[in-house]
């Protein structure tokens, strides 16, 4: 996407939630969910899948879709859904941005999830398994959104609070797989605001690459 589509993108986002590895064999998949069996985090994850409008259409059977990488899916799916259908409609003439698939990961624990780092706590805590988490999206996620429907090697990944600390990490990774990256309202006092520092230290030249959109 381009940047200016990831701005319009993300402000209409906020205006509505102001209001409110090869794949396996074995994954289930049907039309509006699948569930992956991940290796790299040892369990069973669920994703919910939106496809365009125009997927199923026989007249465009050979079109391929940029890839959308929803963090807390469950929760953000629905708005997600909305401004992606409203921005990229063949029926209202808005074309500002292409037409996507979504691809909203459910949650199952946050703070593990979310997090590249372990605060220490009076209580065990599971924090801390975010490179995990991110392997799991491009190695085995992604790979299985690939295979099983008609993408384009454009992926953006969207995240916010801890979801957003995640999004910026992956924007750190020299060796992340997506072009663009929207971190709303990104948790970077978390430890010690460790994340803050790194994003001031950040030198533009050398992302220039990628395209990310961050709102505090």
């Amino acid at each position: 996407m381009k940047k200016s589509t990831i701005i319009l993108f993300h402000l209409l986002l906020i205006i509505i939630q102001a209001g409110c590895s090869q794949p396996k064999t074995s994954n289930a998949k049907v039309e509006d969910r699948f569930v992956i069996t991940s290796d790299i985090l040892n369990e069973d994850r669920t994703c919910l899948l939106r496809l365009p409008d125009s997927y199923h259409d026989s007249s465009r059977i050979s079109k391929k879709y940029p890839v959308i990488i929803l963090l807390d899916g469950n929760t953000f799916l629905k708005t997600t859904e909305g401004v992606v259908h409203f921005m990229s409609s063949d029926i209202n003439r808005n074309n500002l941005m292409p037409e996507s698939i979504i691809v909203a990961i459910a949650n199952v624990d946050r703070e593990r999830d979310f997090t590249v780092t372990k605060l220490k706590t009076k209580r065990p805590n599971t924090m801390g398994g975010g490179k995990k988490f991110l392997d799991f999206i491009q190695k085995e996620l992604v790979p299985f959104i690939d295979y099983n429907y008609r993408t384009l090697p454009s992926r953006t990944l969207i995240g916010h609070s801890l979801g957003g600390l995640l999004t910026l990490n992956s924007y750190m990774d020299p060796n992340s797989i997506f072009d663009a990256y929207i971190a709303i309202d990104p948790s970077i006092w978390w430890d010690e605001e460790t994340m803050k520092n790194k994003v001031d230290s950040i030198k533009p030249a050398s992302f220039h690459k990628k395209n990310i959109y961050r709102h505090r």
